[in-house]
């Protein structure tokens, strides 16, 4: 799974996705192999991806609500 993750995280730069559009991922378990994600994203210059485990956490982050 960390290699997925690994090449799932390098296909935004591959893609031209734009390294400050916000980025949310809802993960139902498992939370630790997808921080590996977040933080190869972070390191790729993607810091605005993020994990959540609630759906409506991640539309407010997504959002810029509070």
């Amino acid at each position: 799974m960390p290699a997925d993750l690994y090449w799932m995280a390098q296909a935004l730069a591959e893609k031209n996705v734009h390294s400050l559009a916000r980025r949310a991922i809802v993960v139902a378990r498992d939370r630790e192999g997808y921080d590996f994600w977040e933080t190869v994203c972070s390191n790729l210059g993607h810091r605005n991806v993020c994990v959540f485990e609630d759906y409506e956490e991640a539309k407010r982050w997504i959002l810029l609500e509070k």
